[in-house]
């Protein structure tokens, strides 16, 4: 029986698409955010092309998605089904970034299904600025005087 050919630059356009339309950005916007040539951002997602690992990186950091999430052709309820299950074999944490991709019901179905979020550690931050933590000196805003908030 023969099996068909999966044409995974038709897969990754159809995701890239997808999440542009999800989160109601433009092409041009994620060019200018990722640094990417729009003629090549298009070759991308007319399937012409396939981005290399460094784009596909950035990409799904942009999108707050794992880089595999751009390969599951979401066209194939199959393959939904079993990267869910996957997951949800195993807690998962996802990064508290996601939700300003989600609606109401999407959180509530990760939820359902055991996913949890969870904020960046004092480390992460660092580590991302590439920059090293610098104190700096306290100061001193004076003797109360009443009604702040603390």
């Amino acid at each position: 029986m023969d099996t068909p050919e999966i044409d995974i630059r038709s897969i990754v356009a159809r995701n890239i698409n997808r999440l542009l339309n999800e989160t109601k950005r433009t092409r041009q916007e994620v060019c200018n955010d990722l640094n990417i040539k729009y003629t090549t951002f298009c070759d991308w997602l007319n399937g012409n092309s396939s981005p290399k690992l460094e784009s596909l990186e950035a990409i799904s950091r942009y999108f707050g998605i794992a880089i595999g999430d751009l390969f599951v052709d979401l066209d194939d309820p199959g393959d939904i089904g079993a990267r869910l299950s996957a997951y949800t074999s195993r807690a998962v944490a996802l990064d508290m970034s996601v939700l300003d991709y989600l609606t109401d019901e999407q959180v509530n179905e990760l939820l359902k299904k055991g996913f949890s979020f969870k904020h960046k550690s004092l480390e992460e931050y660092i580590a991302e600025s590439g920059k090293k933590l610098k104190a700096y000196p306290e100061f001193d805003w004076g003797m109360p005087v009443g009604g702040e908030v603390w």
